[in-house]
């Protein structure tokens, strides 16, 4: 999908770019924001089918979760800690007000968390208040 395309480059500049990002994180935050939004209403609409695993829609949400968590994970390494904070409270909460309120599978499960474990480990005392 289009969004499985979208998350290659944004990879490439959270690992090789960041000095190029980090004057337009917010924008890209805003991009990240729009990407979790479309997987959880995916997985919403995939939670009232009667067996959504079949639908090739499932697959590739699972592919791009994967994707998107990837891009979390390397937000979430040390270096970019002081970049990337502000920001981490909103994509924190757009996870535990969509996919978290969810009853995921333990492959949805599996495709998202390293990605917010990741965000969750920089998370200082002002960002959990």
């Amino acid at each position: 999908t289009l969004l499985m395309v979208a998350c290659k480059p944004m990879l490439l500049l959270v690992k090789h770019r960041l000095s190029l990002l980090s004057r337009k994180l917010g924008g890209f935050t805003k991009h990240l924001l729009t990407m979790m939004r479309y997987i959880v209403s995916l997985w919403k609409r995939l939670s009232t089918d009667a067996n959504p695993k079949k639908k090739k829609e499932y697959e590739l949400s699972l592919e791009c979760a994967s994707a998107l968590s990837r891009v979390m994970e390397d937000l979430g390494r040390r270096e970019t800690v002081k970049l990337v904070n502000k920001y981490v409270p909103y994509l924190l909460h757009m996870y535990a007000q969509g996919a978290g309120a969810l009853p995921l599978d333990a492959r949805q499960r599996g495709a998202i968390t390293p990605g917010v474990y990741a965000l969750i480990a920089i998370c200082t005392d002002v960002e959990f208040r």
